[in-house]
């Protein structure tokens, strides 16, 4: 992936300051250890450089990203809370040429293609994780049945990624399972697969165990050396979470958001 022009972590982007507020937030005697807010903040601003609003033409394509994105059948508003990043892909009706003065545009169409379920810092440990991902399978089995959705799990400065895909899920005996002290603990749902073509995904071992000790780090200030030379400690972290968004902007989804989304 070419390095774009704005990077997410660069001092001039809201996101990096976002990230500082949210490892400060980490520390277990900050009044806000287990408050969600800061982290629903933070993850709003990390995709906006790669997922522009402003569409480059007049009905091009373009993206929107919301917080507190109601996804799923009327009946199960109270389930959807606010914790919840959705990426969308907003779609604009070709403009009526000409222009008809004083109509209203039609209505774009708009795909959910990415989801950040986050949580505070307080929830980092295993069962956490867990949490978390049940919580998001639950959400995506109402909202997207039939439709695939990339999915990071986001929890204080830490994050891990996945794509959820009903229409073909792993088969029996394949499915992931979320490990604690290095035991097999939680089974997660069938349809919540490694992200394909994604090369690096620590997270995920050969034996389809998710590691929640290998979980990716926003933090983009600590450095380490190699060779003597001073490097970022967690920078191919930072560009897996590019890897990610550039394999979302690729790929061609199917199926629209019903619209009462």
């Amino acid at each position: 992936m070419a390095a774009p022009v704005r990077r997410f972590w660069d001092p001039v982007e809201t996101a990096s300051t976002a990230i500082i507020t949210v490892d400060e937030y980490s520390n277990p005697q900050s009044d806000q250890y287990t408050m969600e807010a800061s982290v629903w903040h933070v993850w709003e601003h990390i995709p906006r450089p790669y997922f522009p609003d402003r569409a480059p033409a007049v009905g091009a394509d373009h993206y929107a990203i919301e917080r507190e994105a109601y996804r799923g059948p009327p009946a199960a508003a109270s389930i959807h809370k606010p914790d919840v990043i959705v990426v969308r892909l907003r779609a604009p009706p070709a403009p009526v040429v000409p222009p008809v003065p004083g109509q209203r545009p039609q209505r774009a169409q708009e795909r959910d293609i990415l989801w950040i379920e986050c949580k505070a810092p307080s929830e980092g440990a295993p069962n956490g994780w867990n949490s978390v991902m049940t919580e998001a399978v639950a959400r995506l089995s109402s909202a997207h049945p039939t439709r695939e959705v990339y999915l990071i799990l986001a929890i204080g400065i830490k994050w891990m990624c996945f794509l959820w895909d009903p229409v073909n899920p792993l088969p029996m005996g394949s499915e992931l399972h979320i490990i604690s002290a290095g035991q097999t603990v939680w089974a997660v749902d069938a349809r919540v697969k490694p992200i394909p073509n994604l090369a690096g995904q620590r997270h995920i071992g050969n034996s389809f165990l998710v590691d929640t000790t290998q979980a990716y780090s926003l933090d983009y200030w600590s450095v380490k050396l190699v060779q003597n030379v001073v490097v970022q400690a967690n920078l191919a972290d930072l560009q897996l979470l590019e890897n990610v968004f550039a394999l979302i902007q690729a790929q061609n989804f199917n199926g629209w958001n019903p619209a009462h989304f």
